[in-house]
């Protein structure tokens, strides 16, 4: 019965995971085409001295830095995507979890879509741009949004949320017991 019980979970659990990131990652992705349509050869002033739309072909990370690094960096966001999955797949399937595995979803989802651009065209599509004052923030995307709010929410889930045995349930090796997957719940 447990393993019957088991296996539903876990499709449930990837069910969910995979149509949540075809949904965000095709949002990511219809943004950035529109962009290269739209924004080749302007620039959309949306809030005046606040918020652009301004098309950027960038082959670094976040910030601009380790330009024309494409295999690190597909390498490192298997890597982190794969980790990211394994503690998706241990997360208890009650409601108290609920956040967390939005928070992966979305950190994934925005790691895709990006690691996406990456191998197909050896760069990430950029277009949003923000200034405030005197400083002008890095050009970035929808799923460096997904990233940056996955990670945002994440810190505060494990900071203030989360108690230290709840975390340590998710970054723990050791098979779960029995009694601990009766109690999960869908």
């Amino acid at each position: 019965m447990n393993q019957v019980k088991n296996s539903n979970n876990t499709f449930i659990k990837a069910f969910y995971m995979i149509i949540s990131l075809a949904l965000l990652f095709g949002i990511d992705q219809i943004t950035k085409v529109l962009a290269v349509r739209f924004l080749s050869d302007m620039s959309v002033e949306i809030i005046p001295n606040f918020l652009y739309l301004d098309l950027l072909y960038n082959k670094g990370a976040a910030f601009g830095i380790l330009q024309n690094q494409t295999a690190f960096f597909c390498i490192t966001t298997i890597l982190i995507c794969l980790i990211l999955e394994l503690i998706y797949f241990r997360t208890p399937s009650n409601k108290r979890f609920l956040f967390i595995k939005i928070d992966i979803i979305l950190i994934i989802a925005g790691a895709i879509g990006n690691l996406y651009d990456r191998i197909k065209y050896g760069y990430v599509v950029d277009f949003i741009s923000t200034i405030f004052g005197s400083y002008h923030f890095p050009t970035f995307n929808v799923a460096d949004i997904y990233v940056t709010l996955g990670v945002i929410f994440l810190m505060f889930l494990i900071l203030f949320y989360y108690s230290e045995d709840e975390l340590n349930i998710l970054i723990s090796i050791k098979k779960k017991s029995n009694n601990e997957n009766n109690n999960d719940s869908h």
